[in-house]
């Protein structure tokens, strides 16, 4: 029993790794100057649990630098943002009856969520779900849709399809990440 707790640990951890690792590298690829930015170094670790040392390890072994003051920046907006909203979607980014009506004259449907139902289950409980492929239809931030927003903003994501849960009904919303398509 020990034993399974200990190894499933590991193999979290080492997933992990693997996923802070591609993160990290995609960063570095895109990366114009020599030193990450603190959200990109707050974000491995919020997002994907990549410890910041081990961050600042592999950027040291590629010559570069990871801006600190800005991971302790990012560090305490998203103290500050947590402590603010409590539970449940912030005000800014909810979809109220205004903003669905605006979606309606837009002409803009409701999003598929039927690949939230597509997924497999092992005899320990645990979940697979198949890959979902999304289209972005719009951002909303403000309680406005917007086109376009900077790096560390509190945003809603409508797309035409996903797999996440929203909050409705007192069932808290699903939270994951995503990534660009042949950008993992």
């Amino acid at each position: 029993m020990v034993m399974d707790v200990i190894n499933e640990e590991e193999k979290q951890f080492l997933k992990t790794l693997s996923r802070g690792q591609r993160v990290f590298e995609r960063t570095v690829r895109k990366l114009k100057g020599n030193t990450i930015s603190g959200d990109v170094a707050w974000r491995l670790y919020d997002t994907y649990g990549f410890p910041v040392d081990l961050t600042c390890l592999m950027a040291e072994e590629k010559g570069l630098l990871v801006d600190m003051d800005g991971y302790q920046h990012s560090k305490l907006q998203a103290q500050e943002l947590a402590r603010g909203t409590g539970q449940g979607v912030d005000d800014g980014i909810n979809l109220d009856v205004h903003a669905i009506e605006e979606l309606k004259e837009r002409g803009i449907t409701p999003t598929n969520d039927q690949p939230k139902y597509s997924y497999l289950s092992n005899a320990e409980g645990m979940y697979t779900f198949q890959l979902c492929i999304g289209t972005v239809i719009t951002l909303r931030q403000n309680k406005e849709f917007v086109q376009e927003v900077s790096n560390s903003q509190l945003l809603g994501i409508l797309l035409d399809q996903t797999c996440f849960y929203a909050e409705q009904g007192g069932q808290i919303f699903d939270t994951g990440f995503m990534t660009k398509v042949d950008d993992e």
